[in-house]
């Protein structure tokens, strides 16, 4: 299924290629995300929803907002590299050693897109004006309620 999007890119000259395989990775990695994210919560017995279909009609815009402000933030790292590391170093005081700035390879596209949730909760629990204020998307606390009473 890939293969053909691969094979789209391949009249594409070098640089738009690239660009255009980063960003295929980058939302590969956010789908993948959201699905395994989904399927957990469809799988749990504390939810009152059994399907990834029925998660995502229930949290779908608090999904949209998180792969928008990813992007965004894949946006800052594509326009400056060294972005990452200077927020954590500068912001947050941690220092990680690292001496150059983390590249922007499709490797790396692939990984953001996939953790990039994650570090959104982060980021914003660090930030107090935004703890608490970023919609939930972990399925425990929003939905249909379902009667699961077999009697009534």
């Amino acid at each position: 299924m890939i293969t053909p999007v691969l094979l789209a890119f391949a009249g594409i000259s070098g640089a738009r290629r690239t660009g255009g395989i980063l960003w295929l990775l980058y939302f590969v990695g956010q789908a993948i995300s959201i699905l395994g994210r989904a399927s957990t919560s469809a799988s749990s017995q504390f939810t009152p929803w059994n399907s990834v279909r029925e998660y995502i009609k229930w949290h779908w815009p608090a999904l949209v907002f998180h792969v928008f402000a990813c992007t965004m933030g894949f946006l800052l790292w594509w326009n400056n590299e060294a972005f990452f590391e200077a927020l954590l170093s500068n912001q947050f005081g941690l220092n990680l050693g690292i001496q150059k700035s983390i590249p922007l390879t499709p490797a790396t596209a692939g990984i953001y897109g996939l953790l990039s949730d994650v570090l959104l909760d982060w980021v914003c629990a660090k930030i107090p004006f935004l703890a608490g204020k970023i919609p939930d998307v972990s399925g425990q606390t929003s939905g249909p309620r379902i009667n699961t009473d077999q009697h009534g």
